[in-house]
């Protein structure tokens, strides 16, 4: 995507908007500015283009276009609008940015209304604010602190202007911090941008401009610096270790006690997968088991946080591999304060139908930016100068706005589910042969709730069906069996004993009630 940003002067656009250039940049779109003057008046002109280039390259601007005009005096004529078209034309935008109308100096203003027109084409197109803004009310935010520094940087790239604040003793970096801050706090952010959309429509379906919101999003729920969204779960965890450089000869530890998308995933990189068994209390890996199977040629461990639990992972870390943190089952988990994909060297999600948040079919890698933006480069191949591996692994516009909405909602739907969980829990609390899970707290967003059974499940599962409960085991069957393995009793055993009753948000109470009697009956019988 194309982006352009504009402002009246040197500086403008990196107070108002220098963050989310930076983001977009980092993510390989195209970001250009147009800057009606030199800013003469308040400094060398030669002086304020030397650090508008510097600042820009720093930004990650591919283009300086400047407008020619003296300081001060940007007329609102139809020349200025001819010039903004003309510039439009050039770089043919799909976001821009220009700073609010409402402001103390004119040019600003005649600069905002001319833009009005000159972008009245252009799907989407944003104010921002800089210091001599008034009566701003913003409408979006975006989190900038990843890209704090280097909003920063690039203001300090405009030496000449730092201490020009008119305020005593408070620079352009103290005054662009403080903001970020504010604004932030209104974000429930730490630092963040804050704009007014006087147009926000994409209009677009393939991957787009809401692919890469949702994944600003995300990094945000993930704990990490960035997100790269994909098509699914399982081509999110092969990226993953892709990028990690997985490939042929070697070996990934996975747990037999899951989904075969694992498998799978690192089976279609070249490697080999290497099953350990379950602990039996957060129902994810061993990590005592995961050690007992290493070998040279171990490259990575997938740890699951399972059916919701957010598992602690110091003894898969002291392992002194790359974890991969699989939260397609616990997004929004917390553990030691941290979310659930913030400690692995890189995390994957999966946002199917049956998730805590649905695209229908998508799912995300997150980590450090230089990984996330290595999966980016792999999961589309067209337009490459290189014939290196690559895959349509892309999610769709419409699937991200979908999951947009959603995120918005996820708070609420995991209160829901912990709701349910804890009604689960005192209705079958001391039922003789049936072990309810403990309640960790934020530990758990009940993707399943899962019970311990001290009898056969086949014959509860009949009964249950007949009663209209879709009960069920939460692992079809260990990996392990598929090909013929064994040495892996905690899995047999969760096998064996574990029930997964339904927890949805819209279960109703009632509903609850009547799983929990159906369940007691069923035990019983």
């Amino acid at each position: 995507m194309n982006v352009l940003a504009i402002g009246a002067h040197p500086d403008d656009i990196e107070f108002g908007c220098g963050g989310m250039l930076a983001k977009y940049a980092r993510r390989g779109h195209a970001v250009c500015m147009f800057v009606a003057s030199d800013g003469a008046l308040g400094g060398d002109p030669d002086v304020r283009r030397r650090e508008q280039a510097a600042s820009a390259k720093i930004l990650g601007v591919r283009e300086v276009h400047w407008g020619g005009y003296a300081d001060t005096e940007v007329p609102l004529t139809r020349e200025l609008i001819a010039r903004l078209e003309k510039v439009i034309r050039e770089v043919d935008p799909r976001m821009i940015f220009v700073n609010s109308p409402d402001d103390t100096h004119q040019d600003h203003r005649h600069l905002a209304q001319g833009a009005m027109s000159a972008t009245r084409y252009v799907p989407n197109f944003l104010f921002y604010e800089v210091p001599s803004t008034v009566n701003f009310a913003p409408n979006c935010y975006t989190d900038v602190a990843d890209v704090l520094d280097a909003k920063l940087a690039c203001l300090e790239a405009h030496r000449s202007q730092v201490g020009k604040t008119n305020i005593e003793d408070l620079t352009i970096l103290e005054l662009a911090r403080s903001t970020a801050n504010f604004r932030g706090i209104q974000a429930r952010v730490k630092y963040a941008e804050a704009f007014q959309s006087v147009r926000l429509a994409s209009g677009q379906l393939a991957q787009g401009p809401e692919v890469a919101a949702f994944e600003l999003e995300l990094a945000r729920r993930f704990g990490t610096a960035a997100t790269a969204c994909v098509a699914s779960g399982s081509a999110a965890l092969e990226l993953a270790l892709r990028v990690l450089d997985v490939g042929s000869g070697h070996e990934v530890v996975v747990p037999t006690y899951a989904c075969d998308a694992l498998w799978h995933a690192v089976t279609r990189t070249g490697a080999t997968p290497v099953l350990a068994d379950a602990d039996p209390e957060t129902l994810g890996l061993s990590a005592a088991d995961a050690a007992r199977r290493l070998t040279p040629r171990t490259r990575a461990v997938v740890a699951v946080h399972a059916f919701g639990l957010a598992a602690d992972l110091d003894g898969l870390l002291a392992l002194g591999l790359p974890v991969v943190e699989d939260c397609a089952q616990a997004l929004g988990a917390r553990v030691a304060g941290r979310p659930a994909g913030a400690r692995g060297r890189l995390a994957v999600g999966s946002f199917y139908a049956t998730k805590l948040l649905t695209t229908g079919e998508g799912g995300a890698v997150a980590g450090p930016a230089g990984l996330v933006d290595r999966v980016r480069d792999l999961r589309e191949y067209d337009e490459r100068d290189d014939l290196a591996p690559r895959f349509n692994y892309k999610l769709t516009d419409l699937q991200a706005a979908l999951g947009r909405s959603q995120l918005a909602r996820l708070d609420a739907f995991l209160a829901r589910r912990r709701a349910i969980a804890a009604r689960y829990g005192r209705a079958l609390a001391g039922l003789p042969g049936l072990r309810v899970p403990a309640d960790p707290g934020a530990g758990h967003v009940w993707y399943r709730f899962v019970v311990r059974v001290e009898r056969p499940l086949a014959p509860i599962l009949e009964r249950l069906a007949r009663r209209g409960v879709a009960a069920r085991r939460p692992v079809f069957r260990p990996i392990h069996r598929a090909l013929g393995l064994a040495g892996y009793p905690e899995a047999e055993r969760l096998w064996d004993e574990c029930l997964s009753l339904p927890c949805y948000p819209r279960l109703a109470d009632a509903e609850v009630d009547a799983v929990a009697a159906a369940l007691a009956e069923a035990v019983a019988a």
